[in-house]
Formats: structure tokens, C-alpha cells, sequence
């Protein structure tokens, strides 16, 4: 299993996965195609689907184009309202807590909490892996099991969040919304705290804020806490 983070921040965000069979998964499309096939050098008809995780521009601005390659979107009802897609051959409309199966693969979408008409995050598995993909969301609800990879926002510390109010870097009301529709790095060890660990294998921190988080206190943290590799996602 090859996770390729191409971008993780509020600039866009793009993720490839692809398996031992060759087949990849686009994970949300902030980020051009072609900058995608530029960090991994994939086959086109490999791709069997890109996956959307909300409707907010750095998580899906080129869905149009990667469209046009031929590769199919999966959003939910909202998301693809959000966006103005209806359902089609090239559109798939999923529905959070539903089953699908494309390929080798079943996806599992799950709801997120986050400022977006129908936001959701994706469980994949292939009887071999099972990856967590959780970006832009306050907590999650859902509890996994037999997880190999986790792919998690960790958008912010408070102690720093709380230290840029004092320094006059973002106000109070900034400071409520992020802590309103993003994933900081307490809420990710209360996570890990709960989840199954016995599989896993890799975890990979998302969308971590350049002003609000410490990098490598954050990998550091993750990595105490689950005792494997830890990879910090950004630009």
C-alpha cells in the first residue's frame, strides 16, 4: 500500500492511495490532476475513483478536471448540491454510513462535523488494509477497528491556538470556529485512545495549521501515544 500526501493545507488538499494491484484512490481534489500525476506516476484508467470529502474549495476546486480525465467522483448528496453535480455515469452519489464497493475496495463514508453542506470521511478496506481518512472536522463519532493506516486532520494545539489569540494573530470568534470545524491535537489523542491499535501500522497528520500547531510536537505526541511511524502532511 503506497499513501502519497501531494498537499495538505488550507492552500489544497490531495492524496493518492494505490494498492499492491495497482489500482488508486484519489482522496479529495483541492490540488490539480496534474500536479497529482506530477508526485506519482499512476496510470489514468488505474484511478478507480477520487473520493470527496466536502464541497470547500482547497478539498475539491478541480473536480471538473479530474472529471474530464474520466475518473469518476464519489460526493454525497450535499456535497455534489454544494458543487452543482447531479448524479451520472461520471458522478456517484454516496450516503454516509452506506457500504460501496469499487474494485477490490468497499469505502465506508462517515459524517463529519464542519461547516460544509454534507461533509464526510471514508473507511476503505480490502480484506488486506483498512485506512481512515478524517480531514475538517471537530470530533468524530464513529468508533474503528483493525485500522492499518490513519490518515487524520490535527489541525492545532490549543496551547497555541490560545497563545495566537493572546498575541493578537487570530480573535476570539476565530479561535471558537476553528475549534468548531477542526480536528486539534487533543481531540486526536482522545481518538487514538479509543481506537483499536492493534493492526496499525502508519499514521499520517493532515491539514496541520502553520500558526496554530508545532509539527514536531504533534508527530511526537502521535507517536507516543500509537508506537508507529507518524508523518506530518503539509505543503
Amino acid at each position: 500500500m503506497k499513501i502519497i500526501p501531494v498537499r495538505s493545507s488550507s492552500a489544497g488538499n490531495g492524496y493518492i492511495l494505490e494498492d499492491d494491484r495497482g489500482v488508486v484512490f484519489i482522496l479529495d481534489c483541492g490540488v490539480s490532476f496534474r500536479e497529482m500525476y506530477r508526485s506519482h506516476d499512476f496510470h489514468v484508467a488505474s484511478v478507480a475513483g477520487c473520493l470527496i470529502s466536502h464541497e470547500h474549495g482547497d478539498h475539491s476546486k478541480y473536480h471538473s478536471e479530474i472529471s474530464r480525465a474520466s475518473v469518476p467522483l464519489y460526493v454525497t448528496r450535499g456535497t455534489g448540491k454544494a458543487l452543482g453535480l447531479k448524479a451520472s455515469y461520471k458522478v456517484k452519489i454516496i450516503e454516509a454510513g452506506r457500504a460501496i464497493k469499487i474494485e477490490s475496495w468497499t469505502v465506508v463514508p462517515f459524517p463529519t462535523i464542519h461547516d460544509a453542506a454534507e461533509p464526510v470521511g471514508f473507511l476503505l478496506s480490502d480484506g488486506k488494509n483498512k485506512i481512515l481518512f478524517a480531514t475538517d472536522t471537530a470530533y468524530i463519532t464513529n468508533t474503528f477497528v483493525g485500522l492499518t493506516h490513519v490518515m487524520i486532520e490535527c489541525n492545532y494545539q490549543m496551547s497555541v491556538l490560545n497563545e495566537s489569540v493572546d498575541n493578537g494573530r487570530i480573535t476570539v470568534s476565530q479561535r471558537e470556529r476553528i475549534i468548531g470545524n477542526h480536528f486539534g491535537l487533543e481531540n486526536v489523542l482522545e481518538f487514538f485512545n479509543a481506537t483499536d491499535l492493534s493492526r496499525l501500522q502508519e499514521v499520517y497528520l493532515l491539514h496541520l495549521s502553520n500558526s496554530n500547531s508545532n509539527e514536531e510536537e504533534c508527530v511526537d505526541a502521535v507517536r507516543s501515544a500509537t508506537g508507529v511511524p507518524v508523518y506530518a502532511c503539509k505543503e
